[in-house]
């Protein structure tokens, strides 16, 4: 009705999210001893739906090289824009991502002077963009907002992305061992 045949439209990044530990279970699963709720894959899945990208959720896995590196190739098969993964970046035994990472492609950046969340991956999968986050949840979260978010809003043409900012005064003393610190506050 405009006149227009053709119109600008960005198509949503896909973005691949798998979480590795064999301490992992689904939501719906039973407890037991030694295990804990995978709650950072549905997490990742709502940020990303959130900032526009479309989530393709894999299962989790193992603490295994082989494990890992399947996930990593599954997450290929679904032509992603960018594959996020939480737990296994930082070095612990059981963290094989970044050997996957460095097998498959490369990864530029580990570890940042940041808490929570100083282990931190970047690199690329066969020219995928990845981001390795630490498996605490918290520190997901915090690194998926510093570093994931803007990444994909950047793939939508969006360079505009920055958060709101708020001043405040701090109600008690904080101390800093030297790295950038993000706290959870109350704002009263």
């Amino acid at each position: 009705s405009l006149g227009h045949a053709e119109v600008n439209v960005v198509r949503r990044p896909r973005v691949a999210i798998l979480s590795s530990g064999d301490e992992l279970v689904d939501v719906d699963d039973a407890l037991a001893p030694g295990k804990i709720r995978n709650s950072n894959s549905h997490v990742l899945a709502a940020l990303v739906t959130e900032y526009g990208g479309m989530p393709v959720r894999l299962p989790v896995a193992r603490d295994n090289l082989d494990s890992v590196r399947r996930l990593f190739k599954d997450a290929l098969a679904h032509d992603v824009d960018m594959i996020v993964s939480s737990a296994g970046v930082s070095v612990g035994t059981h963290d094989v991502v970044r050997t996957v990472v460095n097998e498959l492609g490369h990864v530029d950046l580990w570890r940042v002077n940041l808490r929570p969340g100083k282990p931190v991956a970047f690199g690329h999968v066969q020219g995928v963009p990845f981001f390795g986050l630490p498996g605490n949840p918290v520190s997901a979260m915090v690194t998926f907002d510093i570093f994931v978010r803007s990444a994909l809003l950047h793939q939508m043409g969006d360079d505009a992305n920055a958060l709101p900012m708020v001043f405040a005064e701090l109600g008690e003393t904080l101390r800093s061992d030297g790295r950038r610190t993000y706290v959870r506050v109350r704002l009263e």
